[in-house]
């Protein structure tokens, strides 16, 4: 378990003690709204990570709010109804020359919810990548994401006075669980509430609208108002599973609040821990990964030789960069690829440290990564979802042992198939050896269309 998982864990014990989930305006607990933030917050402050922030295109944000609001007229003029709402991942893949959606559009390509759906955008960093697969069906959000947060900035004043009441027992509540180790700012915490009512609103007009009867969206923390939404819509909410938690998570672990909780939880895989995901076992439904079936129906590049993949993990990078540069100079007749997490920005002087070495490049993160690992039989790093995926994919797999970063498995399986790296001995040993006795692990089950079609058309069995 990294530092930031400690941290986590520890502060999910606080939580239990200080955190008020009684606390709550017209029945929305207070805390169940902010505590994603509140926990990035705390963490980010204890552990002392932080990524450079991405560029915003102001300019980009304009043309599309103005597109967002034609998409939207067209919608509300129309009579259509759209029976499947897809709340798509913000960050779309490019595979060859095309974007999609890895988590939605292989499931919608591949089972019937392809009959009758909608998809909302939302951007990332100010733009929506072009062309993207099923573009016909996508309205951008930027229209009603603009307006919740510019009426959060005005009503926050009134909020505030209006429930001082509450208010006051949730800065005394965030007072005894962070201490004196993290400082909070009221305003944007209100403000924050005012625009998760507001996007609730928007959305459940929506989807009255369209008549949807079922949303399907990747990562929790991206889509809780459309949650809160679709339930008092009387709506199937299904989340997609967004990677393979292994210890406590950011987003998941911790109380429970119906209210902001999915009806299922639709995972790629059987290596799905329910107290990790904070949902019960019985409404995890196992559908099987899509994606890859979507792959391999391309015409993939040649495999890499002399070549290692390793992805990054945003909250070990210094460390990896370190181990990188080390095996880099040491074999320089073996290329390394880097690759960033889609999220993460490397300091400038990591980046200097790493251009020294030819043999290191930076892998291009915007191409979609079941994509590119079909291009390498090798990878290494940290502990990950991407090192999960590349078990399933046969990659023989290495895992750094040294500079303090120390493995976690979820199970024996994948323990017995993992190459530990500890110094440069044990990488030149890990390089040169045959994966014949390793054997391919399905941590990731083949897609099961036939499960989806009876959740879409015939409810829960």
């Amino acid at each position: 378990m990294n530092k930031h998982a400690q941290v986590l864990e520890e502060f999910i014990k606080r939580e239990d003690i200080y955190a008020d989930y009684n606390l709550n305006i017209n029945g929305v607990v207070l805390y169940s709204v902010i505590r994603r933030y509140i926990r990035v917050l705390y963490c980010g402050k204890v552990t002392e990570t932080s990524n450079e922030s991405s560029q915003i295109s102001k300019k980009g944000i304009f043309i599309n709010t103005l597109r967002s609001l034609w998409q939207l007229l067209k919608l509300f003029i129309s009579n259509k109804r759209y029976k499947n709402f897809i709340y798509s991942f913000f960050r779309v893949d490019k595979i060859n020359d095309l974007f999609i959606d890895k988590f939605t559009d292989p499931l919608i390509d591949y089972s019937d919810i392809k009959n009758s759906y909608i998809i909302f955008e939302h951007h990332k960093d100010g733009v929506h990548k072009v062309p993207r697969i099923h573009s016909e069906k996508v309205i951008f959000t930027d229209a009603i994401d603009v307006f919740a947060t510019v009426y959060a900035r005005f009503m926050a004043p009134l909020f505030m006075k209006k429930h001082k009441k509450e208010l006051d027992k949730l800065w005394i509540s965030l007072d005894k669980l962070l201490g004196n180790e993290c400082k909070y700012n009221k305003m944007t915490i209100s403000r924050l509430l005012i625009q998760y009512a507001c996007l609730a609103k928007i959305y459940l007009r929506i989807f009255c609208k369209v008549h949807a009867k079922n949303i399907f969206a990747p990562a929790r923390s991206t889509f809780l108002p459309l949650v809160y939404a679709a339930k008092k819509r009387q709506m199937i909410s299904f989340e997609l599973q967004h990677g393979i938690l292994n210890s406590v998570g950011i987003s998941f672990s911790g109380h429970v609040d119906e209210n902001f909780t999915p009806d299922y939880f639709l995972s790629y895989g059987e290596l799905v821990f329910p107290e990790y995901y904070g949902i019960p076992k019985e409404r995890i439904i196992n559908i099987g990964w899509p994606l890859p079936e979507y792959i391999n129906n391309l015409k993939n590049e040649e495999v890499l030789k002399n070549a290692i993949l390793i992805p990054s993990n945003p909250f070990t990078t210094k460390q990896t960069i370190a181990i990188l540069c080390d095996l880099a100079k040491n074999n320089p007749n073996i290329d390394f690829y880097f690759r960033l997490h889609p999220l993460e920005r490397i300091p400038k002087v990591l980046n200097d440290a790493m251009s020294i070495w030819k043999n290191i490049h930076i892998q291009d993160n915007s191409q979609n990564y079941t994509y590119v690992l079909s291009r390498f039989s090798m990878v290494m790093g940290d502990n990950s979802t991407t090192l999960d995926e590349a078990y399933s994919a046969g990659k023989k797999v290495g895992r750094f042992s040294y500079e303090g970063f120390v493995p976690m498995y979820i199970n024996d399986d994948v323990k017995k198939n993992t190459w530990q790296i500890y110094d440069n001995e044990s990488f030149k040993t890990f390089f040169s050896a045959e994966n014949s006795h390793f054997k391919r692990l399905n941590i990731y089950s083949p897609f099961n269309p036939q499960l989806v079609n009876t959740l879409v058309n015939q409810g829960i069995f």
